[in-house]
């Protein structure tokens, strides 16, 4: 069996493992745990604080790309004005 061939087949017989014994693929203790329990609650807001960091950044890049392109728009415009006026005429 060479190399790449063992990299397709490993995943699978992972899979197939865990598939074969469901008890060891079960969700964590946390999950299974008391709802109002601090680790519970302290997971919950990490995640909630984990996902509005990423929401930040996100429209950080958003409002970053719609800035760079109204400033490209705007010196595209100056450069369309300044080219009608040294053709002599007013557009």
């Amino acid at each position: 069996m060479n190399h790449w061939s063992f990299r397709l087949v490993q995943p699978s017989l992972v899979a197939l493992a865990l598939f074969l014994l469901p008890r060891f693929a079960g969700a964590c203790a946390v999950c299974f745990g008391d709802p109002d329990s601090p680790a519970t609650k302290g997971l919950t807001a990490a995640v909630v604080l984990l996902v509005a960091v990423v929401i930040s950044v996100l429209v950080g890049v958003v409002l970053f790309v719609v800035a760079m392109l109204r400033r490209s728009d705007k010196e595209n415009d100056q450069d369309t004005r300044s080219a009608a006026v040294a053709e002599g005429t007013h557009g």
